[in-house]
């Protein structure tokens, strides 16, 4: 919706670019010798003036032409006119076979005739002239295409959008549905077009056909930053800076992709011989609106090819999507992010065969894909992919102490079974009446009573005789990770692992910045893949940085790095992900080991989340340099121009006077 909002915003203003242009040239004679000065200031402003969006001067040729000379020189329409010491007689002669007879008009000089007024008494009959031409559709109009010239260009964009299709022999059902759409569509209102035989509807549907392609390239040339309103005041000079890059390269990359086929476009228009106002008006954007669906058509069956080599068929492949979804939306609400029901809705969580995590799709059904052994180590319960339906308490609760649990007691001794580890059923006092469903309403507002003094803001105070710590810090006491029976359940379980989380948001990042297309088709070949190894990622951990996934993400790279876990946590709150950011910030001091690639990466996220200064690389200096040497330069140069400028305005001002004087 909001795409079709944005190309009707733009639809005015490029309609009123893409509409024809009429040219016209400017010949004023003198009846009178002393007139002379007069004639030849009065066509230098209307050759000035009367230029607005639907004129356009032509300068035919010096003094007066004939009119086979002016229509063989492109004009469409003569300004005459004749002065003398009192007034203006002025015509308008259009130049084209069968227009209608000129307009003829005299001006008075006089105190209350200026400048505009001289040019607003010629424009508006040439404006004139040009509507009912339009209207008229008539000889000199523009070269409307023909009903058999309109169909085999569908045919043959036709036979386009079928190409993916056949050369991938798979059949994606949601971009044929959008090719079949936008072919049906757009054909149809082509063929109305041919049957109206009007200019303005084509030159409507071209400006219509501009704002679409603006409002679909857009997104990608200018990617969102997600998060910014999270960014420190410190941090925006570097967050700009980094879209700044990236958007530049994105930009770059989509201008010179378009060239080739506005290229194409614009020869295969030649051969036809479509009218070139029709070309840049309307052939263009179609063409490249025509280009972007065939991309998205190659990368839906490309991603479909990839589903059979990168996602695990096994049974319990829907039970982990479904574990990772919620542990995912359950760390969204721990991190107090929001949750954007409509992108989730888009993306589907797959268990994996890479060594990495994945995305790939195209816009309506991304694919997030996790290595299993890396959802095995996340999602931390026995027996997973585990049920969400019923919370799970970690720590243990005092109406289980008499439940039976049985756990080692010493060094050596057997560790509980799996059978054992299982709670029994929880002792409760029965409710009035011994209702059953009252003894589970009791049973699910219990909560865990704390032997000692009140919770402070520094932790729980025990009797020394249970505990001989005299103080508690809060990432000492497990009652601080423990479910609260009246809070709502937030999906995850105190053993889930957090380096999965920014893992996903990175992933999920390159989503929103509209890069699913890219991240296709560079997995869909071994070249491709080392291609975006090499590509620098400062975009995507930034935006995981602002996501509130930093600390998260610098576990997952530390993990890709050195493959330890004593480098994880698990469900762990702010500052102890602080802490362990700070941890691997310093073990990447002391390890050599591992890609020098992630290493980079990992310096440089682990500064930004520790509120460091992040490392400038040296090129910058030399930038930074060459930035203010050439705005010295540009600066310089004005001046210089300024300073010449003077001289030849002064001296113009001079002959302009002694001209004067002597008239």
């Amino acid at each position: 919706m909001r795409r079709v909002a944005f190309a009707i915003f733009v639809l005015l203003p490029a309609i009123a670019h893409a509409a024809t242009r009429r040219s016209f040239t400017v010949e004023i004679a003198p009846t009178t010798g002393d007139a002379r000065w007069r004639a030849d200031a009065i066509g230098a402003a209307l050759e000035h003036d009367l230029v607005d969006d639907r004129l356009a001067f032509v300068k035919a040729c010096e003094g007066a032409c004939s009119d086979t000379t002016l229509r063989a020189a492109g004009v469409e329409l003569l300004v005459r006119g004749t002065v003398d010491d009192d007034a203006l007689a002025w015509e308008v002669v259009p130049l084209w076979s069968g227009a209608p007879a000129p307009v003829r008009g005299e001006l008075a000089f006089g105190p209350a005739v200026d400048r505009s007024a001289l040019a607003t008494a010629i424009r508006d009959p040439i404006h004139e002239i040009v509507r009912a031409r339009a209207t008229e559709g008539g000889a000199g109009a523009l070269d409307l295409p023909e009903m058999p010239g309109v169909i085999g260009a569908i045919l043959f964009i036709a036979a386009i959008f079928a190409l993916p299709f056949v050369v991938a022999r798979r059949i994606a059902p949601a971009a044929a549905r959008r090719s079949a759409f936008g072919l049906v569509a757009g054909g149809a209102a082509a063929i109305a077009l041919v049957a109206w035989g009007q200019d303005g509807p084509w030159l409507a549907a071209g400006g219509l056909a501009w704002g679409a392609l603006v409002a679909a390239t857009l997104p990608f040339a200018l990617p969102p930053i997600v998060g910014l309103g999270r960014a420190f005041h410190h941090e925006l000079g570097g967050v700009l800076r980094t879209w700044l890059v990236a958007a530049l390269v994105r930009t770059i990359a989509l201008a010179l992709l378009c060239a080739p086929i506005v290229a194409l476009a614009w020869l295969v228009c030649g051969l036809a011989e479509v009218d070139p106002s029709l070309r840049l008006a309307l052939a263009i954007p179609v063409a490249l609106l025509v280009a972007r669906q065939v991309v998205h058509d190659a990368i839906a069956v490309t991603a479909l090819r990839l589903d059979d080599d990168l996602i695990e068929r096994s049974d319990d492949r829907l039970a982990w999507s479904d574990a990772t979804r919620a542990y995912f939306v359950g760390y969204l609400r721990r991190q107090g992010l929001g949750i954007d029901p409509d992108l989730l809705s888009r993306i589907r969580f797959e268990p994996g065969r890479t060594d990495e995590v994945a995305v790939y799709g195209d816009r309506d059904d991304a694919r997030v894909v996790i290595p299993r052994p890396m959802l095995e180590l996340a999602l931390s319960p026995w027996g997973r992919p585990h049920d969400y339906a019923a919370p799970r308490i970690s720590t243990l609760h005092w109406t289980m102490w008499n439940a039976g649990l049985v756990m080692a007691s010493a060094p050596g001794a057997p560790i509980a079974t799996r059978e054992q580890r299982k709670p029994r059923e929880v002792t409760v006092p029965d409710g009035e009446g011994g209702d059953d469903e009252a003894d589970h309403a009791h049973e699910e507002e219990t909560e865990r009573l704390l032997i000692g003094e009140p919770p402070t803001l520094t932790g729980i105070i025990e009797p020394v005789a249970l505990d001989p710590r005299t103080s508690y810090r809060p990432h000492e006491d497990p009652a601080w990770l423990d479910w609260d029976p009246v809070e709502e359940y937030d999906g995850t379980d105190a053993g889930d692992r957090d380096f999965l989380f920014g893992a996903i948001v990175h992933a999920i990042g390159r989503a929103q910045r509209h890069e699913l297309g890219v991240a296709t088709l560079a997995l869909s070949h071994p070249r491709g893949r080392r291609l975006r190894a090499k590509l620098p990622s400062g975009l995507g951990d930034l935006h995981a940085s602002l996501a509130g996934a930093g600390p998260h993400l610098v576990q997952y790279l530390a993990w890709r790095v050195w493959r330890r876990e004593d480098l994880l946590t698990a469900r762990a709150y702010a500052p102890e992900l602080d802490g362990a950011a700070r941890r691997i910030g310093a073990h990447l001091l002391v390890e050599k080991s591992g890609d020098p690639r992630l290493r980079r990466r990992l310096a440089a996220l682990g500064a930004r989340v520790r509120g460091e200064a992040l490392p400038h690389p040296r090129w910058r200096r030399f930038a930074i340099a060459a930035a203010l040497v050439a705005a010295a330069a540009v600066v310089a140069l004005a001046i210089a121009d300024a300073v010449r400028y003077h001289a030849i305005y002064a001296d113009r001002m001079k002959t302009e006077k002694t001209s004067h004087g002597k008239d």
